[in-house]
């Protein structure tokens, strides 16, 4: 008689059961508030020329509209994005979400 290999793998079933158990666990947290934030580039300037800037000035980036930005909350990396634009909305689509987040 052969034996039979145990499946470990959650069935999508399973899965959803389980992120709705912890949703639930998670409602006495609801007022927490999260400081959240998307990085969008950054750029060193001398003093100068930041001096220089007004109305309407334009500052260039080091990133380019393809490249995955930082999702941080309370200063950890907890995620990446990517920008969308549409309309006159700049948002962020989440593509990578970390189980622990990196410093």
């Amino acid at each position: 008689m052969a034996e039979q290999e145990t499946n470990n793998q959650e069935t999508p079933k399973e899965a959803t059961t389980q992120n709705t158990d912890v949703l639930a666990s998670l409602q006495g947290f609801s007022d927490v508030v999260l400081n959240c934030r998307v990085l969008l580039g950054r750029v060193k300037m001398p003093s100068s020329s930041f001096l220089k800037l007004t109305r309407g000035s334009i500052v260039e980036l080091a990133k380019k509209k393809t490249d995955t930005l930082d999702i941080t909350v309370n200063g950890l990396k907890v995620a990446e994005g990517e920008i969308v634009l549409r309309d006159d909305i700049i948002a962020t689509e989440v593509t990578s979400v970390y189980k622990k987040p990196r410093i």
